[in-house]
């Protein structure tokens, strides 16, 4: 743009002096010309007067007279009579000569009149400037001509207009340098601009021009500064906001995408792709039908874009892990600028499997606890109802109807002081009573409280402590009760053998195993097996007075202490229990 605009002012200096030069061409030439017919005028006077004063009338005086003034006025002289003849000319021989009669100036000055002409001269092979004007002679009108070649006249012209040229020449330098410097004054700061501008469309916000300058191209740089200050402060916001918005949709765990009306994708978060099972890490402007293979997913998205109303649904994921449950919602996007018809669809993908796992685990333990607190009330309403039907009557079989009575509102009660401690415990979040106590201590008030049990059934318990295992900080009455439920188990579902009560010190850990030589455990029982109400064998554990809940106790007693629980069982050769407690 430089170059274009130097270039524009030195073509309007050029023509403003190609102007200037033609019309001072034409001002010098006519001003000389005027000159040159004033100045001869004046010499037409002089002479004339002379001639009149000398009387001169022969061929010879004149020729005389007009070679003498011709040389000092350094003009052409020609002197005719009343016919046209030359009788004295100061460059040519007179006698030679042709008549001048006819000549444009000759024949008005013999009319009375002067007159001026411009003609080219055949005689001396030149063009001249001639004047012709009326000579008084002694036999009438005769002519004087004053003659002046205009090889002179141009001579002087072309003196002058080349001082006129150099004038203009050296004005048109001083022009053009003024205008470089003003080109160059004046395009800096835009070219400065147009740098700034290109870089900040590359992404450069930070950059200023640092002109000081009082005039509009001031002004202009200040406020393209203030524009760029301004470009980047907004710029700051937004990615600043664009950051909190990818700090939300990362820390949301369900998934969320927002789909346009052309159905491409303008943002999602990376729990929608994982929870769809995508592997790509950004779909951001892909079309929605490319990037995600479900049906389901399409038919709910255009749902509720033709419909224009919330839409949800739940599906099944199968892949290589467990099946996982989804819910799907869509809901339209609306905006103020886009009138009647929504911008798009905003789509929440949920993990809901625990959640249905959850219900499914209350609905089932709601039908267990049923089940169970009705099948000894049916026991006892039963025979109670015996009895008041006669069997009252019969000493030995109302003892044994009230002994069964006896044993299944033990059973009842056993029961619900179950239910009540597991809901205790998973209500508590933590353990609020701590006493730092020696867990062996614990071990033997249970030993002790089991060995007749044990003893019935002919089976041996043993409690083995090792050496260094340090007290531990717990409610005894929790650590009892986790031991007796792990210890009564085992002398439940063992014949023979023994039940081996274990104790060690682990890495910043409480280890306690609790080892069977029962019937053991099949493999697939191994994953429920600390369910509520789950058993192997449902119809010995009943018969066992036992209530399902034993091992589903032990767990949560576990984790209440930030712990686990872990069983390894062979069928037909035993079970063992181990439980970790870690050391805060």
């Amino acid at each position: 743009m430089r170059k274009k605009l130097l270039a524009l002012q030195i073509g309007v200096v050029a023509l403003a002096l190609l102007i200037a030069a033609l019309f001072s061409w034409r001002s010098l030439y006519a001003d000389l010309q005027t000159r040159t017919a004033n100045e001869t005028r004046t010499q037409m006077t002089l002479v004339q007067g002379i001639l009149r004063e000398a009387g001169m009338d022969s061929p010879e005086e004149y020729l005389s007279l007009v070679e003498n003034y011709g040389s000092k006025i350094n003009s052409r002289i020609t002197i005719m009579d009343p016919e046209g003849t030359v009788l004295a000319d100061t460059h040519m021989d007179y006698e030679k000569m042709e008549n001048h009669r006819w000549r444009e100036e000759v024949a008005a000055a013999l009319q009375g009149s002067e007159r001026t002409a411009l003609r080219y001269s055949a005689t001396l092979q030149e063009y001249y400037y001639y004047f012709a004007a009326p000579l008084e002679m002694g036999e009438g009108t005769g002519v004087l001509r004053i003659s002046v070649p205009m090889l002179q006249v141009r001579g002087l012209v072309w003196d002058l207009l080349n001082g006129v040229l150099l004038g203009i020449g050296v004005g048109g330098a001083v022009a053009m340098a003024t205008a470089w410097v003003f080109t160059r004054r004046f395009m800096e700061p835009v070219e400065e601009l147009t740098d700034t501008a290109l870089s900040i469309t590359q992404g450069n916000y930070d950059e200023k021009i640092r002109i000081r300058r009082t005039d509009e191209i001031g002004v202009l740089v200040d406020a393209f500064n203030q524009m760029t200050y301004t470009l980047n402060k907004n710029r700051w916001q937004l990615e600043e906001r664009n950051a909190e918005l990818q700090s939300v949709l990362s820390s949301m765990e369900t998934g969320m995408a927002a789909i346009g009306g052309d159905y491409r994708f303008i943002l999602h978060n990376q729990n929608f792709l994982r929870l769809l099972g995508l592997e790509e890490t950004d779909v951001t402007g892909q079309e929605f039908y490319a990037a995600i293979r479900n049906t389901d997913l399409f038919s709910l998205v255009e749902d509720a874009l033709d419909k224009e109303d919330y839409r949800n649904m739940e599906i099944t994921m199968k892949s290589g892990g467990p099946d996982r449950i989804l819910r799907l919602t869509a809901n339209p996007i609306r905006t103020t600028t886009q009138g009647p018809y929504p911008y798009g669809v905003l789509v929440m993908v949920e993990d809901v499997t625990q959640i249905r796992k959850l219900e499914n685990i209350r609905r089932d333990f709601v039908s267990n606890v049923t089940h169970e607190l009705r099948t000894p009330l049916t026991s006892i309403q039963g025979f109670v109802e015996a009895l008041r039907e006669g069997a009252m009557e019969d000493p030995a079989t109302a003892r044994r109807f009230l002994e069964i009575i006896e044993i299944e509102a033990e059973r009842l009660n056993t029961l619900i002081a179950d239910i009540l401690s597991l809901g205790e415990i998973e209500t508590m979040g933590r353990e609020k009573v701590l006493r730092i106590i020696p867990v062996e201590e614990v071990a033997r008030e249970v030993m002790d409280l089991l060995e007749q049990k044990a003893e019935d059934k002919g089976i041996e318990l043993v409690l083995e402590v090792q050496e260094g295992v340090r007290p531990y900080p717990c409610n005894p009455d929790r650590i009892k009760q986790l031991l007796i439920n792990l210890v009564d188990n085992g002398i439940k579902y063992t014949e023979q053998g023994r039940v081996t009560l274990r104790l060690k010190e682990g890495f910043k850990a409480l280890r306690i195993e609790v080892e069977d030589t029962g019937i053991g455990i099949g493999e697939e029982h191994l994953p429920r097996l600390f369910e509520r109400f789950y058993r192997v064998d449902r119809g010995r554990s009943r018969n066992m007075g036992g209530t399902g809940l034993g091992l589903s106790i032990v767990k949560h007693i576990a984790e209440l202490y930030k712990g686990s629980v872990r069983v390894e069982s062979t069928p037909g050769k035993g079970t063992t229990f181990k439980v970790k407690l870690p050391r805060s």
